[in-house]
């Protein structure tokens, strides 16, 4: 008897220790999910902190809201030097896009933006918005007057933020 007793308490045993290992697991693998998914809304306000932003003339802290404020100041000193600047008016979104995570690069939501800029030029420009690594939604480039294209190809990719990869085209002015 005294060998059953030993051996139920050391079967005991190992089932509560792969219990514990499985909540410790269970426990360290959710903190390292992957991060929620961009919902529209806080693409949106992005935009529009963005428009609210450039309308005042405020740049400089347009590039410091950006997920990659050294591509957005590249972005802006390209537009201003096409005297490129924007309206007082808010872009409409004509598409969004969404490119799911990968292992390659973060998630994208993308919104599809057209206006025209204070030469009365139009504009069509992918404005692109990622997770940064504090879980904040952030446009990579806020610059939403430029006339870019977005592609989140992993085999096109030139640009980096955390993990987030992007490559941009900044296009024509139309119109």
């Amino acid at each position: 008897m005294g060998r059953t007793t030993a051996y139920s308490l050391a079967l005991g045993g190992t089932v509560a220790l792969l219990a514990l290992s499985f909540t410790v697991a269970f426990t360290t693998g959710t903190d390292q999910e992957s991060p929620r998914q961009i919902q529209l809304r806080e693409a949106e306000e992005l935009l529009s902190e963005a428009v609210d932003l450039a309308q005042a003339g405020k740049f400089a802290d347009l590039c410091q809201t950006a997920g990659s404020q050294s591509n957005c100041r590249s972005i802006l000193e390209y537009t201003t030097s096409e005297e490129w600047l924007p309206n007082d008016g808010m872009p409409r979104v004509m598409a969004v896009k969404r490119y799911p995570a990968s292992n390659t690069h973060a998630e994208h939501l993308v919104l599809r933006v057209k206006g025209s800029r204070a030469d009365g030029t139009t504009y069509e420009t992918d404005f692109p918005v990622v997770r940064a690594d504090d879980g904040e939604a952030v446009s990579l480039y806020p610059i939403y007057w430029s006339g870019m294209a977005f592609s989140a190809s992993a085999d096109a990719c030139s640009r980096q933020v955390g993990k987030a990869c992007a490559q941009t085209q900044i296009d024509a002015p139309t119109g």
